[in-house]
């Protein structure tokens, strides 16, 4: 994998660890943003690849995409992680990179993600992390 130290937009993070929010004007920066980088970071670990990786070289549309919606793809074409991977895990990711900052899961353990890891019934991300198994 390729360093991403100099990939940054506006002084504030790295480009494809920036949450949507971060790329309107004024960002709004709280600890929502932190969460979505998580997801960013356990995405990497999980897939062991660059998140859009092919999206980097153009660096002025990822901003857009993110705005948009556009996340990592869950799924590797070499593997299927989904099949050996806790499904707990990747509900966890992608409420952790949802569009909206206010569905998003905290890291407090007294946090409520809810079915999909949206705030609800359930507990925070940390939480959530200690509750699965690993093989």
């Amino acid at each position: 994998m390729t360093s991403m130290s100099h990939s940054t937009v506006g002084g504030r993070g790295t480009l494809p660890f920036k949450a949507p929010e971060l790329f309107v004007h004024p960002p709004r920066v709280g600890p929502e943003a932190d969460v979505y980088a998580f997801s960013i970071l356990a995405w990497i670990v999980v897939c062991g690849e660059q998140p859009y990786a092919k999206m980097l070289a153009a660096a002025t549309s990822l901003p857009q995409a993110v705005i948009q919606g556009v996340r990592p793809t869950l799924a590797n074409p070499n593997e299927e992680w989904q099949d050996k991977t806790i499904g707990l895990m990747v509900r966890l990711i992608e409420g952790c990179w949802h569009a909206d900052y206010t569905q998003r899961p905290t890291f407090g353990s007294d946090s409520a993600p809810g079915g999909e890891g949206s705030k609800g019934a359930g507990s925070g991300v940390v939480a959530r992390l200690e509750k699965m198994e690993y093989s």
